[in-house]
């Protein structure tokens, strides 16, 4: 059949305009490509030609185009029909259509969905036509994934700022419910306006074991049914029986999430026997099943309360006192337990920490000493962990596990941040121009540290005024601060990443850890605690246990320190397990930052030479010479 000619056919002037982007003709002959070329150009299509593989293959790479047309009967160098090559290496899921000179050509395409036939004769009037048509629907379609595309990420940007508001107004954006800093402003107002006969008091309620729930059927499960428990609480404050005392009289109530799985409720009561009343129908309330999916799942709840005592007391205290209160209950296995006023010597204490501590760093009263972390052979300093210290003048040395909590109960965490972040990273520009130094600087951080203030742009301004590289700091995050925590803190953990911080899961290995964090988490340390370090050495199970949980992390190619170290028979069974770092009074207490090199740390190279001799007479000790890939990756 004869080629029309130009004059014997009239194109729509629309297919001049149409932007169908880039057609790619490949045939070997020639006639096709200028017949080709003319038609489809008239249709609106830029075309290029290819005669062979090679050029076909980088016209699909560096144009993109949106439609391809091959001859069936053309192969790459294996025999391979180029045509299925065009299908694996298009982009933009681009069309194809296929030039078939034969019913056994035609057999051939016909076995590939993706792939239209155009058969002989080749009239390229009429197929200019109907790949125009092919072009069209297929701009509709990738316009329409695009605009999909952007729809996905407007909503996800919706979200996010959604959650930006909520969190700037102190809301909790899973629970909808305060947040712990607006709960204890809630307290604040509360104690100015309650009446003459009635006092603020928190009652907190606390989920038990609910990380039993997040490992078995998942975080996303787990906040559903947090989700949940916050809307069954707010449903049961707005019953009307609940808070009335006559017909008169109402208790006024306030829910607010002041913790990963805590619930705080704030109360202006009269008696500790309304109190008792309100505990009772909540504990009732939750009894019953909480439904995800179908699935029935089971919450009990431990509760401790506290009235104000003193009304000078921050309000802070008051919702401190209460969670003292839960934990007792918890200990002494009860659903409710009310702080004990006979405990007053103990809360002076830490009124009297607490008042102290705002003046502790203005008067230099904190510090920070070092402890060092061995390499494998116990030669060198590898790494020192920043441990925090208070020097009070008048009451001594004061622990950091009894002034932190105290200080992440309030707005001082934020200036101790500064502090400790500040401070770390000027020591380790220090180092960084000291021959033996430690090459990098563990700093621990809790929960409250994370999520007070932007610990993120205090460490980004910091290492870039002291011109000091990301990986030479290492933040350390206790395994019990992730745990049934919400997703902001995982975001803090990722944007600190992000700078290129390295990041360590501390205490790992006891509790009810998740094996979990360590493939969620973009980890580079996992930090073995000192009880399962400690572990008596005859006993198989912890030996196996211990052991297990270091060959996982160095499977995940996880560095293992383990911390605790007392006696080279420790290092020895660990160096077994797989550690390659170790840590503990062994070699060295914390000490001042002048203080940490190898040579300088009091009797470690004696404490070396001795072990090594007594392994030469045959009795069991730590090898400094053993070479590093002599250690076991498994149990």
């Amino acid at each position: 059949m004869p080629l029309a000619r130009d004059k014997d056919v009239a194109v729509s002037p629309d297919l001049y305009s149409a932007g169908l982007g880039t057609a790619l003709l490949v045939t070997g002959s020639s006639k096709q490509q200028s017949w080709g070329k003319r038609w489809l150009s008239r249709a609106g299509f830029d075309v290029k030609g290819a005669a062979n593989v090679d050029d076909t293959l980088r016209h699909l790479a560096d144009m993109r185009p949106s439609v391809v047309i091959v001859d069936a009967r053309m192969r790459d160098v294996t025999g391979r029909s180029l045509f299925e090559l065009v299908l694996e290496k298009r982009r933009n899921n681009a069309c194809v259509f296929v030039l078939c000179k034969s019913a056994r050509d035609m057999e051939d395409v016909a076995r590939h969905e993706d792939a239209e036939i155009l058969r002989k004769p080749f009239n390229w009037q009429l197929f200019s036509q109907r790949i125009m048509r092919a072009a069209a629907m297929h701009n509709m379609q990738q316009e329409l994934l695009h605009a999909r595309k952007a729809l996905t990420a407007a909503r996800l940007d919706a979200t996010s700022a959604q959650r930006h508001v909520l969190a700037m107004r102190g809301i909790d954006s899973l629970t909808g419910l305060p947040g712990r800093e607006r709960f204890i402003n809630h307290i604040a107002r509360l104690r100015k306006s309650a009446a003459e006969n009635s006092s603020p008091a928190v009652l907190v309620l606390g989920i038990d074991r609910f990380d039993l729930i997040n490992d078995t059927v998942g975080h996303a499960v787990g906040n559903q049914v947090l989700h949940q428990f916050a809307e069954r609480l707010h449903a049961l404050l707005e019953k009307d029986d609940l808070l009335s005392l006559s017909d008169t009289s109402t208790l006024t109530a306030t829910a607010g999430r002041v913790a990963g799985v805590r619930f705080g409720l704030l109360l202006s009561v009269t008696n500790v026997d309304e109190i008792q009343r309100i505990a009772d129908a909540i504990g009732s309330c939750f009894e019953r099943p909480f439904d995800s999916d179908g699935q029935s799942i089971y919450l009990s709840i431990t509760m401790g309360a506290a009235c104000m005592i003193d009304d000078r007391a921050p309000a802070c205290n008051l919702l401190g006192l209460a969670e003292q209160a839960l934990e007792e209950a918890r200990r002494a296995n009860v659903r409710l337990e009310f702080f004990d006023p006979s405990s007053a010597n103990q809360r002076a204490r830490s009124l009297m920490i607490e008042d102290m501590l705002h003046t502790a760093l203005p008067r230099r009263q904190l510090n920070l000493a070092y402890q060092p972390i061995m390499d494998f052979h116990g030669r060198s300093v590898v790494a020192a962990e920043a441990l925090l210290r208070w020097s009070h003048p008048e009451i001594g040395e004061i622990a950091p596990d009894e002034f932190m909590p105290i200080a992440e109960r309030t707005d001082l965490v934020s200036d101790i941040n500064e502090f400790v972040v500040e401070e770390v990273i000027r020591q380790a520009a220090e180092w960084a121009q000291t021959v033996d130094a430690p090459g990098r600087i563990a700093l621990n951080l809790s929960y409250a540290q994370l999520m007070a203030g932007n610990i993120v742009e205090l460490m980004r301004q910091s290492l870039s005024r002291h011109s000091v590289t990301a990986d030479q700091l290492q933040v350390e995050v206790r395994e019990s601060d992730l745990l049934n925590r919400s997703e902001s803190v995982f975001d803090v953990i990722y944007q600190l990443k992000g700078l290129g911080v390295k990041l360590a899961i501390d205490q790992f290995g006891t509790g009810a850890f998740s094996v979990a964090l360590l493939e969620q988490l973009p980890l580079d340390t996992v930090k073995i605690e000192r009880l399962r370090v400690n572990a008596p050495r005859h006993d198989r199970r912890s030996d196996a246990i211990g052991a297990g949980i270091v060959a996982i992390a160095r499977r995940l190619d996880l560095s293992v320190t383990a911390v605790g170290i007392e006696s080279d028979a420790q290092i020895q069974r660990l160096r077994n397990w797989g550690c390659n770092e170790f840590q503990g009074n062994f070699f060295s207490p914390p000490v001042a930052a002048s203080q940490l090199t190898a040579d300088t740390i009091p009797g470690m190279k004696d404490r070396f030479r001795s072990a090594a001799a007594l392994r030469a007479t045959g009795r069991h000790a730590f090898v400094p010479d053993m070479r590093p890939e002599s250690r076991p990756l498994t149990a």
